[in-house]
């Protein structure tokens, strides 16, 4: 099972290997958090998606551990360099196209065909195809096989989706799923998650927990009464947006405390940073793993472009400030 998209591939990949071992199916999971067989890690990856030879090695072990559902994220780097060699996919779950890696592929065009060719060039005859988010038209056509829209799987078996102060509950006829979170792209997430499970398994999961989801997506690891302190892994400005926006009013201050990596995409700096002040109080800026840049050149970029930020470069010390 392919995972692929700008936003949520990590989440839906990672909780659809959990939700196949909480109802008692042996899986395995390669992607950004790592080789997972069943609910054991067995080693850190480099990449995203691994070298072709890396993922015949795991794909091969998990084989022998009888292995029978392999989720794997499927990034569009790892598709122009050739790591997904002749991997096909029996399901593959589109999550969304929005912008991202433009220093790797030079403008949008190209990362948005990078994902076209993962789903038109590594298809098996009779695959499934599921695509989350509403995408333009002008994109599905030029895609080969057919496929489901998650809106039209919501339809299909009238799911409903009910809020409860901050908790959401998915209700299917056959079950209820209750989720502690207030933040809407979680939902959409868990409902792949479940779209997932049932075409796969032609039945709803009959267990189902927060051990599903990835830590650092859209994480609360404090809370008391009127605070709240949340870990995300937002690397877009729209993915910022749908994290910040989701966040209920109540919480009348939102500090953000963030940066942007090295030797990526620059064009995205000065969005977030603008998408991050737009919705927040306060911002404080600190150092992201710069890699070969000059982080204070990194910083100052997204300084310039924000309404309300502190400048800490120690990350450490940004985060006790904050």
């Amino acid at each position: 099972i392919f995972l692929t998209g700008t936003n949520g591939k990590t989440s839906i990949a990672y909780g659809s290997h959990k939700l196949m071992v909480l109802n008692k199916f042996k899986s395995c999971y390669i992607g950004t958090l790592g080789f997972y067989i069943n609910s054991k890690k067995i080693k850190n990856l480099k990449n995203t998606t691994p070298s072709f030879i890396e993922n015949l090695i795991l794909l091969s072990y998990a084989e022998k551990m009888k292995v029978n559902y392999a989720f794997i994220e499927a990034s569009s780097i790892g598709y122009s360099e050739g790591r997904l060699g002749y991997l096909k996919y029996n399901y593959l779950l589109l999550t969304n196209l929005k912008s991202d890696h433009l220093d790797y592929h030079k403008n949008l065009k190209n990362y948005h065909q990078s994902k076209l060719n993962i789903i038109n060039n590594h298809n098996k005859k009779n695959s499934k195809l599921f695509i989350q988010d509403k995408i333009d038209n002008k994109i599905l056509d030029k895609i080969q096989n057919k496929f489901l829209l998650q809106d039209n799987f919501i339809k299909k078996h009238q799911i409903n989706i009910i809020k409860i102060n901050k908790y959401f509950e998915i209700v299917t006829k056959y079950k209820t799923y209750k989720i502690a979170t207030f933040n809407d792209f979680v939902i959409k997430n868990t409902i792949s998650i479940i779209l997932l499970y049932f075409s796969i398994l032609k039945k709803w999961p009959k267990n189902f927990s927060k051990k599903i989801y990835a830590k650092g997506r859209a994480e609360i690891v404090h809370e008391e009464k009127d605070f709240i302190i949340m870990v995300d892994y937002a690397h877009s400005a729209d993915a910022f947006d749908n994290l910040l926006t989701s966040i209920p009013n109540h919480y009348k201050n939102k500090v953000v405390l963030y940066g942007c990596g090295g030797d990526r995409d620059i064009t995205k700096r000065p969005k977030i940073a603008k998408t991050i002040s737009k919705n927040s109080s306060l911002q404080i800026i600190t150092d992201d793993n710069p890699r070969n840049e000059n982080p204070t050149l990194i910083r100052d970029t997204l300084f310039r472009y924000s309404k309300n930020a502190i400048n800490i470069a120690n990350r450490e010390k940004a985060i006790k400030y904050g």
